[in-house]
């Protein structure tokens, strides 16, 4: 599963990095289970590798790693469900977003998938 994705964050920084980018199976109000993970570091998982450490992010090409089923089941159900008990949304997480939640999670940015 691959991602490309664009971000304008003026807060990150060498000690504010991007620490996670995933995909939930949920709806952006709710918390729900990481089904693909794009990059992070700790506290986040891993994933792919770390994340771009840059304010401007333009056409990042993430690559994906499947954490439920099988990368086909992912990326058939990422593209393809029309069932809106099968909603999705990609969070981003910079560290101080992690330390603000104490450890929560919410992330800095929540967006449904369309």
């Amino acid at each position: 599963v691959h991602m490309s994705i664009d971000w304008a964050l003026p807060e990150v920084s060498i000690v504010n990095p991007v620490i996670g980018v995933h995909v939930h199976k949920a709806d952006s109000d709710k918390d729900g289970p990481i089904v693909v993970g794009f990059c992070g570091q700790a506290p986040q998982p891993r994933f792919t590798g770390r994340c771009p450490l840059s304010k401007i992010v333009l056409r990042h090409r993430f690559r994906g790693a499947v954490l439920e089923g099988t990368l086909k089941e992912a990326a058939h159900e990422l593209a393809w469900s029309k069932d809106p008990q099968n909603s999705f949304y990609v969070q981003v997480h910079t560290r101080s977003s992690f330390m603000r939640t104490r450890g929560e999670a919410l992330g800095l940015i929540r967006g449904q998938l369309q």
